[in-house]
């Protein structure tokens, strides 16, 4: 066998999913064209340091069209006060394009919530309010899948601009497109490897593709229903808020996600 034969043996273009198939939503961060299907919810739990809780719950409309609302609180495991975010975080996702055997599936959207701790608006207006990693914003998404030695292989590319945490005076160098890549790879019937890269070209006060947040994760498909997550966030440390003694290093979060429908 011709190693363009072998290579086209391993690797071969599909499209894997069909209309009424649960989808990968997401990879860790990066949103991707799959949509929850008519009649489907999902309830989902992200737990973060400093015992934080970012929880949501989407529902699919038709085949195309989800919606959901999520909201987040910090200090709810521990011995500090709690307190919540500021207002609720809306979202929606729009699956314009099936994927076909030639062509990727395409989705865009909507997405006000963020990751990690929410900081409230200073006295003086200069700084926040927004997430230690911003919201999406309006994003576009494109979805690619494969069959890589039997087992499904996605790519996904998202492009965003964040609204909601580019209020404050702080951000006025970061109002910028954004750009996020990722992969995810089925090992087996149960467990799924992700990456993804978040240029963050609408953080750090600076453009430069290289202080992106690379981050990794693991997901578990334990039952039909049930989902646990375990990501690695900003590996590469590049993270960078104003003051920057409240900066932090990578961080092990734990998402859990229960999926059905009505």
């Amino acid at each position: 066998m011709t190693k363009a034969a072998l290579s086209l043996a391993l690797l071969i273009v599909a499209p894997l999913f069909s209309a009424d198939q649960i989808q990968p939503r997401k990879l860790i961060d990066c949103h991707t064209a799959g949509s929850l299907p008519r009649g489907y919810y999902d309830l989902g739990f992200g737990f973060f340091g400093d015992g934080g809780l970012n929880s949501s719950v989407n529902v699919g409309l038709t085949n195309r069209l989800s919606i959901g609302i999520a909201y987040e609180l910090m200090g709810l495991i521990g011995q500090g006060s709690i307190s919540g975010q500021s207002f609720p975080g809306g979202f929606f996702k729009y699956r314009l394009v099936e994927e076909s055997y030639s062509l990727p599936a395409i989705a865009f959207g909507f997405d006000s919530q963020g990751s990690g701790l929410f900081y409230k608006r200073s006295p003086n207006g200069d700084f926040y309010p927004r997430f230690y990693y911003k919201s999406k914003g309006f994003f576009a998404s494109i979805s690619k899948s494969y069959l890589f030695i039997g087992q499904p292989l996605g790519f996904h590319v998202e492009g965003n601009y964040s609204v909601v945490d580019n209020q404050a005076r702080s951000e006025e160098h970061n109002r910028h497109p954004n750009f996020t890549g990722g992969m995810d790879l089925t090992l087996n019937d149960e467990i799924s490897l992700m990456t993804e890269y978040n240029f963050a070209l609408d953080d750090n006060n600076t453009r430069d593709p290289l202080e992106g947040y690379w981050n990794a994760g693991l997901r578990w498909s334990i039952v039909k229903n049930f989902v646990a997550e375990l990501d690695f966030i900003d590996i590469m440390e590049n993270k960078k808020i104003i003051p920057p003694e409240i900066n932090q290093k990578m961080s092990r979060e734990v998402r859990i996600v229960y999926i059905d429908r009505f």
